[in-house]
């Protein structure tokens, strides 16, 4: 299971030195979502990852680049792929549509290991 959470230090990207205002929950739309799945090379030993990345969208509201800021591997093949298929509305600052960076944490739970099976499941098997 992963779940995510979303802080936002919206700033404008390189075009220009001046931050966009820090934005709140409330202030951002997303649009589309995915979730990453749970890497199949990932120890399923019950434990929670965290995966910090720093998304970096565009005036259209695309992801264009991700950074890891803390995901360590094979996590972070499975996050930053989930990140870029994110769609958000634009933000809009003085009528014009603005760049701006967000951090995304992905919450990685291993699955649950499948139930024992029975003697009588394994006797229907054969």
């Amino acid at each position: 299971m992963v779940l995510f959470s979303l802080w936002l230090g919206a700033t404008a990207m390189a075009q220009d030195a001046e931050p966009a205002p820090l934005m709140t929950w409330d202030d951002v739309v997303v649009l589309e979502r995915r979730q990453p799945d749970f890497p199949e090379r990932a120890p399923a030993d019950g434990l929670e990852t965290l995966c910090v990345l720093e998304l970096h969208v565009d005036a259209q509201g695309q992801p264009r680049r991700v950074e890891t800021l803390n995901c360590p591997a094979p996590f972070s093949g499975e996050a930053i792929p989930a990140a870029m298929a994110w769609r958000l509305e634009p933000l809009i600052q003085d009528g014009t549509a603005t760049p701006f960076r967000l951090s995304l944490t992905f919450r990685f739970t291993a699955p649950d290991p499948p139930a024992p099976r029975t003697a009588l499941e394994n006797k229907d098997e054969r």
